[in-house]
């Protein structure tokens, strides 16, 4: 996946749910603009520190949805314990219940009922891009498709040539593919929680 998006290049990048800059910092070389979202007061505060340098890096501290205004936010920390995993900085969702069902591996499958945490700012994509995109990338803990239906327009307008999406629930995958087909849009799984769509 990683390799994958790094053969990316062009002029914007939205990495949706930027956490602390893991991708925003390995395409910084690869995009003039990246637009890093990230609605966790904290993370976002960790992710200007991390992305300062780079001065094509813009951070906007706010929740991707389908909707505006103020919405409530929720913590996973401490709420599950996996061995080898790190929750310090994120696994947040706007989701109070997130279902973990993982095609890749099914012995990490679990249900967190997340505590409210905080208030938000939530707002849609099309509310926020009226141009084209090179590439977005989504990692919202289980509210993708919050975060696509507020993307219809620039996907009906298909202003967004490429999407990455990860998937927190195996059982939606047709629904996700279905999600972009039904848009024109060309679609493969780059492993089996990630889903690469295509302007065709």
């Amino acid at each position: 996946m990683k390799a994958r998006l790094k053969g990316i290049r062009g002029d914007l990048f939205w990495d949706i749910g930027a956490n602390i800059g893991f991708y925003s910092l390995l395409m910084k070389g690869n995009f003039s603009r990246i637009i890093a979202v990230e609605p966790n007061a904290e993370t976002a505060a960790t992710l200007r520190k991390r992305t300062r340098g780079a001065g094509n890096i813009e951070v906007l501290e706010l929740a991707l949805s389908n909707a505006s205004g103020p919405v409530s936010f929720y913590s996973q920390k401490g709420n599950f314990s996996i061995p080898g995993f790190n929750n310090k900085n994120g696994s947040d969702s706007l989701l109070s219940r997130v279902e973990y069902k993982s095609a890749r591996d099914p012995s990490n499958d679990r249900v967190v009922e997340n505590r409210p945490s905080c208030q938000v700012l939530q707002r849609s994509f099309d509310e926020l891009n009226a141009g084209s995109v090179d590439l977005v990338k989504i990692d919202v803990e289980g509210a993708e498709f919050l975060v696509l239906e507020g993307m219809r327009n620039n996907l009906q307008n298909r202003s967004v040539k490429r999407i990455m999406v990860e998937l927190h629930n195996k059982e939606n995958q047709s629904r996700l593919e279905s999600t972009f087909t039904e848009y024109g849009y060309a679609v493969e799984w780059i492993d089996s929680d990630h889903l690469f769509a295509t302007v065709r």
